[in-house]
């Protein structure tokens, strides 16, 4: 079974909108949960909106996904996945089945040039290590770009504890945003 990114919309308003992206944070692939919810990181117990509140001190767990969408615009941050689609069984909901069992995934090689060349000096994130690994080897070559590293806010992340992934993030992003 094909899962295609669900949404894979976004793309054109990035590169067709008047927002002056600062940042693109990349992931993998939504869970199931974030496509129920209509926007990335839609489970409850992700940190991503959480850390992201935390730096700019407002609650942003309470807003919809739309009202999400649009404070990430005012704040040029624009959010994505590596992964654009991928064969399997089901929909993954974690990195270490989306890689060990998804299989075919292609990347969003086309969408990342593009939007380089409308924003040359946007900063990217990619919140895992996989995330990381990929764009170094997919990427780095053909859009002379570099990617910052975030620690996951997965709930599944029992590598760094709740305050250095924050911390990490605080200080990775408050430059670039602020």
């Amino acid at each position: 079974m094909q899962i295609q990114h669900p949404f894979r919309h976004l793309k054109k308003k990035y590169l067709n909108s008047n927002f002056q992206y600062k940042i693109l944070i990349l992931g993998s692939f939504p869970s199931e949960k974030s496509k129920q919810e209509g926007f990335f990181y839609g489970n409850k117990r992700n940190t991503f909106w959480k850390i992201l509140g935390e730096i700019f001190h407002q609650d942003l767990s309470q807003l919809s996904a739309l009202e999400k969408e649009k404070w990430l615009d005012t704040k040029g941050i624009a959010l994505y996945d590596i992964i654009e689609s991928y064969e399997g069984k089901k929909w993954y909901c974690n990195d270490k089945e989306l890689f060990n069992e998804g299989k075919n995934h292609q990347y969003c090689k086309d969408f990342l040039k593009c939007l380089l060349t409308k924003h040359p000096t946007i900063k990217i994130f990619g919140t895992s290590r996989k995330v990381e690994s990929i764009f170094n080897k997919n990427f780095k070559k053909t859009t002379n770009s570099y990617i910052h590293y975030l620690p996951s806010p997965s709930p599944l992340n029992r590598v760094s504890s709740k305050e250095k992934r924050l911390a990490i993030w605080r200080d990775s992003l408050f430059g670039n945003i602020c």
